[in-house]
């Protein structure tokens, strides 16, 4: 349960960042949004640690995911145990549909983060490209 409203609740940070990055905004807007969400993105939480906000909830989301996914085979290996014995597999496969729901959403919250990061590096490349062929025409 703790897992399921971590993520949800990471996810939304990337998403909203995601949809305001892909608004048909004007430059100086797109600049100030890109500029907004390096800010946040590349927040450090401490002096002492070297780790911005973007690598430390990657690093956990992708841990996370990695866990999800340990959890997914052993609920798996129990269906299938539990189906092969010739008993009642429900409750076996409760857990396994939670698992791979878990799966879902710690998968998604890691694609999140690297999307944006991603596309945040895109935009940020266009902008100054736009800047300087702007600047070269007025010349």
């Amino acid at each position: 349960m703790i897992v399921e409203q971590f993520f949800v609740f990471t996810m939304v940070v990337p998403g909203v960042m995601l949809v305001l990055l892909l608004l048909p905004l004007p430059n100086k807007a797109q600049n100030v949004l890109v500029a907004i969400t390096d800010k946040v993105l590349y927040l450090r939480p401490h002096p002492y640690v070297n780790l911005s906000l973007f690598w430390i909830n990657l690093l956990v989301s992708l841990a996370a995911f990695a866990y999800a996914v340990f959890i997914m085979e052993n609920s798996r290996k129990d269906y299938v145990s539990a189906k092969h014995k010739g008993g009642i597999a429900l409750e076996q496969r409760v857990r396994l549909l939670a698992a791979e729901r878990n799966l879902w959403i710690t998968g998604c919250s890691a694609g999140l983060w690297i999307l944006l990061h991603r596309f945040r590096t895109l935009q940020k490349r266009y902008n100054t490209l736009y800047t300087q062929v702007a600047e070269t025409k007025a010349k």
